[in-house]
């Protein structure tokens, strides 16, 4: 494993991102798709692709290796072992039927590398299978017109931050709330498996392994380290009680934190994940949406009298004072992001730090941008826009920065 991996806040000086180029996987989305849950309307493809390029051209100049997941995923399927371990399971009869597996599995298991991994993410339809189908085909090829999907395309998988987040030197897998963006984790868990980078990390957190979370669900967007031993999980509709409970037991249990604090998420704007009301743009500076966030309870989580207990103490004061008194300050200066165009979704907020004081933002922002640029910070403005209403935490998943330095 790469020695340089962890992530201990939201704003040491960020090293290495994993991040997912749009394509196929948005090109398949249709009028009446799921495109709406995504990305509010059907997504402008090429202006995402070349507005995606740019952000990961700012990061390269800023000094931040960016890895991108087709290649990633290349690299991962040329070793056997992780192509079987892969097909196993994208091929199980929860996904297609025994027959549709038989026909699909060994023009997939010779497949190039950069091919596979380029029908995994941006799926397959049935117009699309290259041979003719033998029999016996099943009832799902022969039900299936030439538009529907055999393999199913993860459009989500652009949002990298969403699919599993790194907590100091171990990462968690998330289970998304949306059925169809399940199976990013599982691709991610392949990467992190079996790619020479990633092979023995830990990734025992969350999400590892074979069991049934059953209603259990967990959004990276809900997780943020903020020092070392200090995590905040947001608990909401993306990230429910009982992952939250669970990836708090188990960093308390191991070693990943010493107090876990948990923020009950409002319940509007509906759909919201933590890191759309909270950024960490500065050691002492936040962006939040609104003033639902702070309203809300919040929770300090530490270990309990025996192991398998957690000491689980409400919080007497607001969420903001909570986080300035965790972290050692007096108090946190505050934006309150707003005004820009747009609407409720497009209001400055879930920004990217790439350290103490800078920020990438989207140009469209401007009202939240110059409020920033006021306090201090230097904002890095992209265009941004053409995948819809999430913003540029929402597009990395940091896998490395430096220990934030006390000043």
């Amino acid at each position: 494993m790469d020695p340089s991996l962890g992530v201990h806040s939201e704003l040491g000086r960020l090293r290495q991102v994993l991040v997912c180029k749009p394509g196929m996987a948005q090109r398949r989305q249709r009028p009446g798709s799921d495109a709406g849950a995504l990305f509010d309307a059907l997504p402008l493809v090429d202006q995402a692709a070349e507005e995606h390029g740019r952000f990961c051209a700012a990061l390269r100049l800023l000094g931040v290796e960016v890895l991108e997941l087709h290649h990633l995923l290349a690299a991962t399927l040329e070793r056997r072992i992780a192509r079987n371990w892969l097909l196993d399971r994208w091929l199980d009869v929860s996904r297609v039927d025994a027959e549709l597996a038989q026909q699909l599995r060994p023009w997939l298991q010779d497949l190039p590398a950069a091919e596979l991994a380029e029908r995994l993410i941006g799926g397959l339809l049935r117009a699309e299978l290259p041979f003719e189908a033998s029999e016996p085909q099943g009832l799902q090829l022969r039900s299936a017109d030439p538009r529907t999907p055999l393999l199913t395309p993860l459009p989500g998988s652009v949002l990298m931050r969403d699919s599993s987040v790194w907590i100091g030197d171990g990462v968690a897998l998330s289970r998304l709330r949306e059925p169809e963006r399940r199976d990013e984790a599982l691709l991610l868990g392949a990467v992190y498996h079996f790619h020479p980078r990633f092979v023995g990390c830990n990734t025992g957190w969350w999400g590892e392994g074979e069991q049934d979370h059953g209603p259990a669900l967990l959004a990276g967007g809900d997780v943020m380290p903020l020092s070392k031993g200090l995590v905040l999980l947001g608990l909401g509709q993306h990230s429910s009680v009982q992952a939250v409970s669970q990836l708090a037991r188990n960093l308390l249990k191991r070693g990943g934190a010493d107090r876990v604090l948990v923020a009950q998420l409002p319940a509007q704007p509906a759909g919201c994940h933590l890191d759309r009301l909270l950024s960490f743009c500065d050691r002492d500076l936040v962006v939040v949406g609104g003033s639902a966030l702070n309203a809300s309870q919040t929770f300090s989580l530490r270990r309990g009298a025996r192991d398998d207990q957690l000491d689980v103490r409400p919080e007497p004061h607001p969420l903001l004072q909570v986080l300035a008194e965790a972290l050692s300050l007096k108090q946190l200066r505050v934006v309150v992001s707003g005004g820009d165009p747009g609407g409720p979704w497009e209001d400055g907020g879930q920004l990217l730090a790439t350290a103490p004081g800078q920020v990438l933002a989207w140009q469209r922002n401007v009202h939240t941008n110059a409020q920033l640029r006021e306090a201090g910070v230097e904002v890095i403005e992209l265009p941004g826009g053409s995948l819809g209403r999430a913003g540029s935490h929402a597009y990395a998943c940091p896998i490395s920065r430096e220990a934030l330095s006390v000043p």
